[in-house]
C-alpha cells in the first residue's frame, strides 16, 4: 500500500521520480551510446550502398566490349536497317536491295461458304505431313487441320467478298528453298485448286554489297559480312557505315565519374564536422574511410587518368567541388582515336599477355631431365604455343602448337620464360581441341601449373580429369620470370602432350580494376564494413545486457525507496497519534487544575 505523503504532506511520487531519474543516468548514458552505435551502423550501410553502386559503374569499364562496341548508320532506313556486333569490320559500304525474299503462297478456288461441307475425302501430303480430309470438312476445318500439322505453313480463310471465301496456305519462311511441296490424294488438292492456284511465287532476297551479289532465302541477312546483320525493308540503294561506338565509352566513363562524385558526397556526409552547429557525422573520425578516398585518388593519379580526360576538381573550385572528378569528353574521344587499346589497358579492360613471343617471351619443350622434348622442331616447336594463335586449325603445321616427343612417358614440361620479372595472376592453357582432334581424346588430362620463385618450382594450380579445350587457372598474384606446364597425363592411352597456346596475364592494375579491388576490401564478405558492423553488433549486445542488469537494479531501488517512504509515513503517523494523545492529556491536566483552583 502506498501512503503517498498523506501524513508528511510531501509529494513522494515526485520525489521518488526525481531520485530514480538520477539513478537512471547510467542507463541513459548506455542508451545514448547504443543510439550512436546504431546510427554508425546505419551510416556504414549507406556507405556500403554507395561503394557498391560505384563498383557497378566500374564493371562496364572492365569489359572489353564497352570499348570495342561498334555502331551502324544507314542513309535510307526504308531500304534496310542494320545492326552490328563487336568485331564487325569498320568502314562504309554501298548496299543495293534488288529483290526482297518472299514466301510461297497458294490459294483455293473461291467457295460460297467457309463452313459448308466440301464433300472431299483423301490423304494429301503437305511438306511431308499427311492431311486427313473427310467429306464433312469445310474451308475452316481444313485450315484448322493444316495449321495443326506442323508442316511449316499457315492456313487461313479469307472472305473475298460477301459471297466468296478462299483458303490461303502460306509458307512460314521465305525463299525458294522453303517452297510448299504438295502430293495430292483423291484429287482433294486439285479440286480445291491448291495445286494450280499460286498466289505468290517464292523468291530469294537479292542484294549487292559493294558490287558483290548476295542471294539469301531471308530478308534478314547476318552471314554476308562478319558481325553485320541487314534487315531488308525495300528496294533501293543506300550507304551503310560501321564505326566504333565511342559515345558508349563516353557514357560509361561519365556514369563512373557521376557515381564517384555521389560516393564522395556520401562519405563526406558521414565523416564531416559542422563547426557552426557543432555536429559531426556518424562516422566522423573513421580513418579507414579517409584512407579509401586517398587510395582511390592515388590510383587515379598513378594510372594517369588525366590522359583520358579525368581530373580531380580543386577543393577551392566552388560549391560541390570537394574532391569531385570531372570529365573532359573531347580529351577522352581524342585518346580513343589515338590508341584505343592503350585506353582499354588504362581502365583495365584489356589484359596484357606476357607469354607472347612478340612480347619477348621464349618457350621450350622439356623432359623430366631438362632435355629438349619436341616431336618435330619445325612443325611442333614449343614456340608455336606462344604465338597468339589459340585455334587448333593450324595443328600439324609450323606454329600450330607443341607436341612432345616421348609418347606415354610423363611428366612433360612446356616452360615459358618472360622478358624479365612479371607479376601475374591468370594463366589460360589451350590443349588440342577440334572436330577432328577433340580434347577428350587428344588433349592433356592432368597437369600442374608451376612458377619459379628463384629457388625452386612452386605449384600454383593442379588440374585433373580435364576434357576441355581450354583451362583457366586463377591465383593470388606472384612475381616471377618463368612458368611451366607439367603434364602428368594425356587423355589418349600412351599418347603425347599437346598444347596449342598458353596465355599468361599480368596482374590487372588498370583504373577500374584497381579501384574495384580497393572497394572490394570494404564491401566484400570479409571486408572492412562487415568487420565494423560485426564489432558494433557485439558492442550493442553487450550494452543491451548491461541495460537489462541496470533495469533490474532500478526496479529493486524503486521498490526500496517506496518501502522507505512508506515506513517514514507510518512513523510520522505514529508520532502524530502520540502527539494527539499527549495534547489530550495535557488539556485534561490543565482543565483539572483550573477546576481545583476555582
Amino acid at each position: 500500500m502506498r501512503l503517498g505523503g498523506l501524513i508528511s504532506g510531501m509529494d513522494t511520487e515526485d520525489v521518488i521520480s526525481k531520485l530514480m531519474a538520477i539513478e537512471r543516468r547510467p542507463v541513459e548514458l548506455l542508451e545514448n551510446q547504443k543510439g550512436q552505435l546504431q546510427a554508425k551502423r546505419e551510416a556504414w550501410n549507406r556507405v556500403n550502398t554507395a561503394l557498391v553502386a560505384l563498383d557497378t559503374k566500374l564493371e562496364a569499364l572492365r569489359q572489353a566490349d564497352t570499348f570495342l562496341k561498334t555502331k551502324a548508320t544507314v542513309g535510307d532506313s526504308s531500304v534496310a536497317q542494320v545492326s552490328v556486333s563487336t568485331g564487325a569490320p569498320l568502314g562504309e559500304r554501298t548496299l543495293e536491295v534488288l529483290q526482297l525474299a518472299r514466301a510461297h503462297v497458294v490459294g483455293s478456288w473461291t467457295k460460297p461458304s467457309a463452313t459448308d461441307a466440301l464433300g472431299l475425302t483423301g490423304r494429301p501430303v503437305i511438306n511431308g505431313k499427311t492431311l486427313e480430309v473427310v467429306a464433312s470438312d469445310s474451308l475452316e476445318t481444313l485450315a484448322t487441320k493444316i495449321n495443326s500439322l506442323g508442316a511449316g505453313v499457315t492456313a487461313s480463310v479469307i472472305r473475298v467478298d460477301s459471297t466468296s471465301f478462299q483458303l490461303v496456305v502460306k509458307a512460314n519462311q521465305t525463299g525458294v528453298a522453303n517452297k510448299i511441296t504438295m502430293t495430292d490424294d483423291g484429287g482433294v488438292l486439285q479440286s480445291l485448286g491448291l495445286t494450280s492456284n499460286t498466289l505468290q511465287v517464292p523468291l530469294d532476297a537479292h542484294i549487292r554489297i559493294d558490287s558483290v551479289d548476295v542471294w539469301r532465302s531471308s530478308n534478314t541477312i547476318s552471314d554476308a559480312v562478319n558481325g553485320v546483320t541487314f534487315e531488308l525493308k525495300g528496294l533501293g540503294t543506300t550507304q551503310v557505315k560501321v564505326e566504333m561506338d565511342d559515345a558508349a565509352v563516353v557514357s560509361a566513363v561519365k556514369a563512373f565519374v557521376e557515381e564517384y562524385n555521389k560516393t564522395v558526397d556520401a562519405i563526406n556526409a558521414e565523416t564531416s564536422y559542422d563547426s557552426t552547429t557543432k555536429k559531426a557525422g556518424a562516422l566522423f573520425g573513421e580513418i579507414s574511410l579517409l584512407g579509401l578516398q586517398s587510395q582511390i585518388r592515388r590510383i587515379l593519379s598513378d594510372v594517369r587518368s588525366g590522359d583520358v580526360g579525368i581530373t580531380t576538381v580543386n577543393y577551392a573550385a566552388g560549391v560541390g567541388a570537394g574532391g569531385h572528378l570531372k570529365l573532359d569528353e573531347q580529351k577522352l574521344l581524342d585518346a580513343l582515336q589515338a590508341d584505343r587499346h592503350a585506353v582499354m589497358r588504362l581502365f583495365g579492360a584489356e589484359r596484357v599477355n606476357v607469354a607472347l613471343a612478340s612480347a619477348g617471351a621464349q618457350a621450350a619443350g622439356l623432359d623430366d631431365l631438362g632435355n629438349p622434348n619436341e616431336y618435330d622442331s619445325t612443325i611442333f616447336a614449343a614456340s608455336g604455343a606462344i604465338n597468339g594463335d589459340k585455334s587448333a586449325d593450324r595443328w600439324g603445321t609450323p606454329g600450330g602448337g607443341w607436341n612432345d616427343a616421348t609418347s606415354g612417358i610423363y611428366p612433360d614440361y612446356l616452360q615459358i620464360t618472360f622478358a624479365g620479372q612479371r607479376t601475374i595472376d591468370t594463366v589460360n592453357v589451350y590443349t588440342l581441341d577440334s572436330s577432328v582432334y577433340p580434347a577428350g581424346t587428344y588433349g592433356i588430362r592432368d597437369f600442374r601449373l608451376q612458377y619459379w620463385d628463384g629457388v625452386t618450382w612452386v605449384t600454383l594450380s593442379t588440374v585433373t580429369g580435364n576434357t576441355a579445350g581450354m583451362v583457366q587457372c586463377r591465383f593470388k598474384e606472384v612475381t616471377t620470370d618463368r612458368i611451366r606446364i607439367a603434364v602428368d597425363r594425356a587423355n589418349g592411352t600412351g599418347d603425347y602432350s599437346r598444347i596449342t597456346e598458353v596465355e599468361v596475364f599480368q596482374k590487372d592494375s588498370g583504373l577500374a580494376s584497381a579501384i574495384g579491388e580497393a572497394l572490394s576490401a570494404f564491401t566484400g564478405t570479409g571486408g572492412v564494413i562487415k568487420g565494423k558492423q560485426e564489432t558494433i553488433d557485439k558492442t550493442v549486445n553487450s550494452i543491451n545486457q548491461r541495460i537489462e542488469t541496470w533495469q533490474r537494479r532500478l526496479e529493486l531501488r524503486e521498490q526500496t525507496l517506496r518501502r522507505q517512504f512508506n515506513a517514514m509515513e507510518v512513523a510520522l503517523n505514529k508520532l502524530r497519534n502520540q502527539n494527539t494523545w499527549l495534547n489530550m492529556q495535557l488539556s485534561n491536566l490543565i482543565v483539572a487544575g483550573d477546576n481545583k483552583k476555582w
